[in-house]
């Protein structure tokens, strides 16, 4: 069976795309998160996610290639610990359809399998 979602990074031409969800999205993530809803906020974004501890992937629909959401593995700690931080959301319109949980499997088995790391939180 196909996947419904493909993981990619981000890029800067992803940028209008990105920046336009986020401004959809301003209700659906309130209080929780703050996507970046500027192209200034996004490049910010970009310089954060190319440190060596951070690793981004927009969860992309395999049908439209549209950007579904965002998962965020943040400050990865190596040596005896081994652990990051896990962060998520779904851009409105994406939401309830299941996209977010088939692209946090594949994730959650990237940082196990290829990043070898031995927690999220």
């Amino acid at each position: 069976m196909k996947s419904r979602v493909y993981l990619r990074h981000p890029e800067f031409s992803d940028s209008h795309s990105f920046v336009e969800a986020a401004k959809r999205s301003r209700m659906l993530h309130k209080p929780w998160i703050s996507a970046p809803a500027d192209v200034s906020a996004y490049r910010l974004y970009l310089k954060r996610i190319a440190l060596p501890t951070n690793h981004a992937f927009l969860v992309c629909r395999s049908d439209s290639h549209q950007i579904a959401g965002v998962i965020d593995v943040s400050n990865v700690i190596y040596g005896v610990f081994r652990s990051a931080y896990l962060g998520y959301y779904v851009f409105a319109g994406h939401e309830h359809q299941g996209l977010m949980k088939h692209g946090l499997k594949a994730v959650v088995r990237h940082a196990f399998a290829s990043l070898t790391l031995h927690r999220l939180e």
